[in-house]
């Protein structure tokens, strides 16, 4: 089962994984051992300012590797990638995104909870899961719909509340206005007072006969009688 972090990044460069099984050294060995260098190195034991400060480290060392002979095949990989580069799958044109995604879903006063202090997002995405990325070397905080950027903030000490107000303008309103405004919105119905309504079932008009009023005046003396 592979990290679903993983597993994005690798369709995001159009990587098929190929998951190694337990105690198989002519298989793990052999991949392990092509890193060992790297992750034995000083790169990873580094502290960075910043995101963009470590990417340019990996960067620069990877050129460095790709300038030096390789004694298996005797040739630098940087003109071995040159030769099979037409061969390749052009890498996409956005670059992935490091940043674990960590989902929130936004409360009833428009705000998300993350690290102990709470963001304010646009009212529109109250009761959504939104997903958060932070930089841990930095103070940016940013809040997305999907791959939407939906609000950014600077990280707040645990606690606090960072609120922009346009994001909350429309629940500030009072509630009746807030009603009013959605009932102006809505389509108006066409009236149907204008025109008749056709019956479902077609009933007969009913016939009306027009007596004289003596004959109800005979039969109610019959009546008494």
């Amino acid at each position: 089962m592979l990290n679903s972090f993983f597993a994005s990044f690798c369709a995001h460069y159009g990587v098929q994984p190929d998951p190694a099984l337990p105690y198989t050294p002519e298989r793990k060995g052999k991949i392990e051992r092509s890193f060992g260098g790297f992750v034995d190195g000083e790169l990873l034991h580094r502290t960075y300012p910043s995101l963009q400060a470590f990417e340019a480290a990996l960067a620069e060392d990877d050129r460095r590797y790709a300038e030096r002979l390789c004694t298996s095949t005797g040739e630098r990989p940087a003109d071995r990638l040159e030769r099979e580069r037409p061969l390749l799958v052009p890498l996409p044109t956005v670059r992935f995104d490091p940043r674990l995604p960590e989902p929130r879903r936004v409360f009833s006063d428009s705000t998300i909870s993350f690290r102990g202090a709470r963001y304010s997002v646009p009212f529109q995405n109250v009761g959504k899961m939104l997903t958060v990325k932070e930089d841990p070397k930095s103070l940016a905080l940013e809040i997305f719909d999907g791959a939407w950027l939906v609000a950014a903030h600077e990280k707040a000490p645990k606690g606090q509340r960072v609120v922009v107000k346009e994001h909350i303008q429309e629940l500030l309103r009072p509630r009746w206005d807030r009603l009013q405004g959605k009932q102006a919105q809505r389509p108006r119905q066409r009236s149907t007072s204008a025109t008749a309504a056709t019956p479902l079932v077609p009933w007969p008009e009913p016939v009306v006969d027009l007596r004289p009023l003596s004959v109800y005046a005979a039969l109610a003396e019959g009546g008494r009688s």
